[in-house]
């Protein structure tokens, strides 16, 4: 499954009736069951995420909660936990600390695409807003194939008086990717090569708005049918460019 090492902040949501309308609509709007984006109870991922500027190399395990109602989003979808081992400093220390950090992710189904939000957290055992904002729309078409392309809005994250924030649009290309694609996890073929150009922007309503820089970065990410994603890489130029970050997949359980 897709999970792209935007760590600063894994876009706006369109709640959908299914309490009004029932639960046959809501079957009709529940997350299905995509070739290159499983999402079955219990599926689970782990992957070794490393950023070699900063040398910094940690392990991400991804579990699939289930369908449920997200009420801080008012919809049924699919909840995600991903749980970063990250690596931290401490005073005093020779060397870091692993600390974990659990977060929930729903990816939920409108209009011919899977949106996701990450504007969430965990309060006495309750899903509840994080007030961060973070959410991408059009994450990936229902159906994903060679030659598709669309765009995607990130907002990695914004404050409830938009004095800071950061988003961005991305546009996406599928190709069918004729090598086989090794990582840890194994060997996978016939996997499709998603490449992404992404502009990240202020969104803050602040006069420091007009100093800041867009920020242009490229991703490319493969899909193993009925695995989800096996590998990403994030660089700074579409070809030749320097790696920023880099995601592999170590093991892995999906239904059949």
């Amino acid at each position: 499954m897709k999970i792209k090492t935007k760590v600063v902040g894994y876009c706006g949501l369109a709640g959908f009736m299914v309490i009004i309308l029932g639960g046959y609509v809501r079957n009709l709007l529940s997350t299905p069951q995509l070739e290159f984006f499983p999402l079955h109870p219990q599926d689970t991922w782990t992957y070794q995420v490393q950023r070699p500027a900063a040398g910094v190399s940690f392990p991400m395990t991804v579990t699939v909660k289930g369908e449920q109602y997200i009420e801080p989003l008012h919809t049924y979808g699919q909840l995600v936990e991903e749980s970063h081992l990250i690596p931290l400093v401490i005073q005093g220390e020779p060397t870091p600390r692993p600390q974990e950090y659990a977060f929930p992710v729903a990816y939920y189904v409108h209009e011919g695409f899977v949106h996701r939000n990450m504007s969430l957290s965990y309060l006495n055992g309750h899903l509840v807003d994080s007030d961060l904002g973070s959410a991408e729309t059009q994450f990936l078409p229902l159906f994903l194939h060679a030659g598709t392309d669309w765009e995607s809005y990130l907002n990695a994250y914004e404050t409830d008086d938009r004095l800071f924030g950061q988003g961005g649009r991305h546009r996406h290309h599928a190709v069918r990717e004729d090598t086989l694609i090794e990582v840890p996890a194994g060997y996978f073929r016939d996997c499709l090569r998603v490449e992404t150009e992404a502009v990240s922007i202020s969104t803050a309503t602040s006069s420091k708005k007009s100093h800041q820089q867009d920020v242009k970065l490229y991703y490319l990410d493969w899909y193993a049918p009925h695995v989800g994603l096996v590998k990403s890489v994030q660089q700074d130029k579409a070809a030749g460019g320097t790696e920023i970050s880099r995601m592999e997949l170590v093991a892995y359980h999906v239904q059949p």
